[in-house]
């Protein structure tokens, strides 16, 4: 039986959509054509043909990230998936085959185990570099889905109140500090004007919020998030965070302020490398490992007790805790239905 891999740009839109219906529904996001021209590009997805029908798909995209002093190109990981009649026939190595076919590093965040055997197979610098931090935020502890988790204590520290928010900014000016302060991450991804305006103000289907914080009237800090919703449970996400230290607290303040006013149960923010520790839990955040938290869900368009963390992978020779990466990175926030 001949198996072809072939562009997505390639194939009929309709075809695309019968096999994201069938292998998970009319809903789901990528059969949006809006979401799936955002997500990849317009194009960067590979599909797995039997004749006339998709079997399964792999998308990526192409950023640059700073790793030391350097701006490097990767290739970022998004959504591998075959049916399920197919996978015992190599389909997923074949569509994996293409998508790793670069010169560049590849990363991924948020993989199963399976998709981890079959990229150690293809390469031989892939590792598991380890899970993102996860600090939570509680802010209404009578909530029933909270019931089943005991709450650490939190000992905030003692900070002043935040300065009013700042609402207006341009992406230029987040692009600028970006570029001011990026040393203080070993690898990121390079947070340009472009990537900004994609990732955050033209996005589809979600609608993000920020934070800016300034020092003389020049932009010191910014923050991402927005608000997931579920029976009755609210939760604000932090998605990005950008800052010197001495905005971190003024942004994170903010940031809580924005969740109380909003009426929201709880706050989180996903992330890899040093930074921000410290500022979280002074701002009423803890760290979630070691607690009953460490397996609350991430998943909430619908809630999931499926996933608990978000893992990364790749190919680069460098510790998770020398990268920031946050849920920004690869596709992890993103709506499942809706």
């Amino acid at each position: 039986m001949r198996i072809d891999i072939s562009l997505l740009g390639d194939e009929p839109i309709n075809n695309f959509k019968d096999y994201i219906t069938a292998a998970f529904s009319p809903n789901y996001i990528l059969n949006d054509p809006d979401y799936l021209s955002w997500q990849y590009d317009g194009g960067n997805v590979y599909v797995a043909k039997i004749g006339d029908q998709i079997v399964g798909h792999f998308g990526f995209r192409d950023f640059f990230y700073k790793v030391g002093e350097n701006t490097k190109p990767f290739r970022v990981l998004m959504n591998l998936f075959v049916l399920e009649p197919y996978r015992v026939m190599g389909v997923g190595a074949l569509l994996a085959q293409k998508v790793f076919d670069t010169p560049a590093d590849i990363v991924v965040s948020g993989y199963t185990a399976v998709a981890s055997k079959l990229f150690h197979r293809l390469h031989p610098k892939w590792h598991e570099m380890g899970d993102m931090s996860r600090y939570f935020c509680v802010f209404d502890g009578n909530h029933k889905l909270l019931s089943e988790f005991s709450i650490p204590k939190i000992i905030a520290g003692k900070f002043l109140l935040p300065p009013a928010e700042n609402k207006v900014f341009s992406m230029e000016e987040l692009s600028e500090l970006w570029h001011k302060i990026k040393d203080r991450y070993q690898v990121s991804i390079e947070r340009t004007k472009e990537y900004l305006n994609w990732r955050f103000i033209n996005h589809p289907s979600l609608k993000y919020s920020f934070l800016v914080a300034r020092r003389k009237g020049i932009v010191s800090g910014y923050l991402v998030f927005r608000f997931e919703e579920n029976d009755a449970f609210k939760i604000g996400r932090i998605i990005d965070l950008v800052s010197t230290k001495e905005a971190e607290c003024e942004l994170l303040n903010l940031f809580v302020g924005s969740c109380k006013k909003a009426g929201a149960t709880a706050a989180d923010f996903m992330f890899s490398g040093k930074e921000y520790g410290e500022s979280l839990e002074q701002a009423g955040f803890f760290n979630v490992a070691g607690t009953d938290f460490d397996r609350f869900p991430i998943l909430f368009s619908p809630i999931s007790r499926k996933k608990f963390n978000i893992n990364i992978a790749g190919t680069m020779n460098i510790g998770l805790d020398q990268c920031y990466f946050t849920k920004a990175d690869g596709d992890q926030d993103r709506p499942n239905l809706y």
